[in-house]
């Protein structure tokens, strides 16, 4: 008769691997709605609670255990690096070596996976004296941490990829360990929902161990399926542990569990894409979907003045990504034709500021400036150079923005003065607005259906801003309507055909005397938060210098960027000069030398910054000491005067 022990487990029966993970997903989808779990997760958690060697075995080696508990410096990386100095790594000793470091990381991570069984499965917290939770995340990062010292060397990286064949890759396999560490106590209380044994142990207590009765079916006095006492495979982490070959173990009587099923049909789109566009997709949807557009639509409208066939553009077409009916492959793409100074450039800028502020990510965000790009070659700035030219081994603009672009829901790539680039640019682009990707000059496909394309122009304004208006014409819907035709035909001179078709022409209205003086408020505002925040002083105009700085300002031309410069001149440049020559110095030089070597130490990466610390006494120590806390610009005479009070 084979020993049955009821304090510590129920009868154990063979389990169906697939019903135990459908099992945890049930759990982890209506007890831990807070938490998202994904499929990953569930079938390694169900590879862990079948794996019975965790149940049979003893892995707390004391002195490993301490060894992770301390984080002590890792000899089997040195010890690698040591093999391959001045050694053929063909050789056998090395290659013995090899082979023995290579199992550290794994006889760590069991470890984890031993604390996460006990843990999880038995409510047992301590074990010779060491708390159990603790060890298990200790374990897991500290594995993790192994994997990245072994692959810090790419001839080691090659050795340790080749040599564990059927496994997940590296990078993949330390994000999971430190994900595990990470998450420990949720896959402990995950697990203790399986209810696979009975109450917890009292502290210091194993599990039963199987007799070698156990290892025979009562039934039919047949040995197991499995031997108990056969080792674990090395290395089951990740890719491998999800599919332990070990057979799982169920108490009698959990018949009842059905494996789920998927009932929404794949969307060829998203299957094309990688693992990371996919996150990226997944991620977009779920914040424009949550996005309040009409409040982003008023927003911007607040702080681009007077073009509201802009926003509107934009924002009716992001209603498309908050229902997922946008085209896969192709970004938005836009042609925004106005004349200068009137806000192209500015609505990208507020958008990509705004959406970042509301989902509190980055927006990665491209500037291209068309007049750096008159040669042919100069595309090779983007692509990268062709094999064989200098600099070829180096990624071009668009490859590196791709890393930070396919890492975030969303991105921007801003062309600004296409018309004045050589043709060859607007080409390049093509088989990006028209399937999304692009290659660069190592042959990588690029992929951009994530991005929004916007490209910026002037073309004819000049020309229409210099004429005399049109006989005929003599309400401004009409004189807008003629201005908007002779426009287009100038852009079919221009441009090519297909670059114009893959395009939504957005025009941008010249800024009337009633825009400018909405953006004279802004401009003014913010110089005047400027020195209120890192002053503590107000800065405000009279009626009068209003009415000066507004005539000087208003530019039909140049638009809002020459208001801009004549606020910056006068309420900001003029008012610094001031405060430098009213304010009292002191003999605090010794503070700033202090300051300045701390800032440089921290640059050097030789001391941990304080910014707070750091925010608080370079502001208080730049600070301009002034008996006045307001300046009032007046004009008079011709000239601007500073009040002070």
């Amino acid at each position: 008769m084979p020993r049955t022990d009821t304090r510590s487990a129920t009868p154990l029966e063979p389990l169906d691997r697939q019903k135990l993970q459908s099992r945890l997903e049930t759990i982890t989808r209506d007890e831990f709605t807070a938490r998202t779990f994904d499929r990953l997760e569930t079938r390694y958690l169900s590879g862990v609670a079948a794996n019975y060697f965790l149940l049979l075995a003893d892995v707390y080696d004391v002195p490993t255990i301490e060894r992770i508990l301390r984080r002590e410096p890792n000899p089997a990386a040195d010890l690698l690096h040591g093999l391959w100095q001045g050694r053929n790594p063909a050789d056998d000793q090395a290659v013995a070596s090899l082979r023995r470091v290579r199992s550290v990381p794994d006889e760590v991570r069991l470890i984890g996976e031993k604390c996460l069984y006990d843990v999880g499965l038995f409510g047992k917290r301590l074990h010779k004296g060491f708390e159990l939770p603790e060890l298990g995340v200790a374990s897991y990062q500290r594995a993790a941490e192994i994997l990245e010292e072994l692959a810090q060397d790419p001839r080691l990286r090659t050795y340790f990829r080749v040599n564990r064949l059927g496994e997940s890759e590296i990078e993949e396999e330390i994000i999971f360990l430190k994900q595990c560490a990470r998450n420990f106590d949720d896959y402990a209380k995950v697990l203790s929902r399986l209810g696979l044994f009975q109450g917890p142990l009292a502290a210091g207590e194993s599990p039963r161990a199987a007799s070698p009765e156990d290892a025979t079916d009562t039934s039919t006095g047949a040995p197991r399926e499995r031997d108990a006492r056969r080792e674990p495979p090395v290395g089951a982490t990740r890719a491998s542990a999800l599919a332990l070959p070990v057979e799982a173990l169920q108490p009698a009587g959990c018949n009842a569990l059905e494996p789920l099923e998927l009932v929404e049909e794949e969307d060829p789109e998203i299957a094309r894409l990688n693992q990371q566009e996919q996150l990226s997709y997944y991620e977009r949807l779920l914040l424009f979907a949550s996005l309040d557009i009409e409040a982003v639509r008023r927003e911007l409208k607040g702080v681009v003045i007077d073009q509201p066939e802009a926003v509107d553009a934009i924002c009716d077409d992001f209603s498309l990504y908050a229902t997922g009916t946008h085209s896969r492959k192709k970004p938005l793409s836009y042609f925004f034709i106005g004349p200068t100074g009137v806000g192209k450039n500015h609505l990208v800028e507020q958008l990509v500021e705004g959406l970042g502020k509301i989902w509190g990510t980055e927006i990665p965000l491209l500037l291209i400036e068309g007049p750096s790009y008159t040669y042919p070659s100069d595309i090779n700035e983007l692509r990268g150079s062709t094999r064989g030219f200098i600099r070829s081994d180096e990624e071009g603009l668009l490859t590196e923005f791709h890393h930070r672009a396919a890492a975030a829901p969303f991105s921007v790539i801003l062309v600004d003065e296409v018309e004045k680039a050589h043709p060859q640019l607007r080409k390049y682009f093509l088989s990006m607005m028209d399937r999304g990707t692009t290659t660069d000059n190592r042959g990588q496909q690029l992929n951009f259906a994530s991005t929004m394309l916007v490209y910026t122009s002037n073309l004819g304004y000049s020309r229409l801003q210099q004429s005399s208006d049109p006989i005929g014409f003599g309400t401004t819907d009409a004189r807008a309507e003629f201005q908007r035709r002779e426009l287009l035909g100038d852009l079919k001179r221009e441009l090519s055909p297909e670059f114009i078709n893959r395009l939504q022409i957005v025009h941008f209205n010249p800024l009337s005397q009633n825009s400018i003086d909405r953006i004279f408020d802004l401009e003014l505002e913010r110089i005047a938060a400027r020195y209120r925040r890192f002053h503590h002083l107000e800065i405000s105009v009279t009626k009068a210098s209003r009415q000066a700085l507004l005539a000087r300002g208003y530019s039909p031309e140049y638009g809002a960027r020459h208001l801009a410069r004549v606020l910056n001149e006068v309420c900001n440049v003029a008012i610094s000069k001031k405060l430098r020559r009213d304010a009292s110095r002191d003999e605090a030089e010794d503070e700033a030398s202090s300051l300045i070597s701390y800032i440089q130490e921290a640059r050097r990466e030789e001391r941990t910054a304080d910014f707070e610390m750091l925010q608080r006494r370079v502001l208080a120590r730049a600070r301009a000491r002034v008996p006045y806390r307001r300046v009032v610009v007046d004009h008079s005479n011709g000239r601007f005067a500073y009040r002070t009070s």
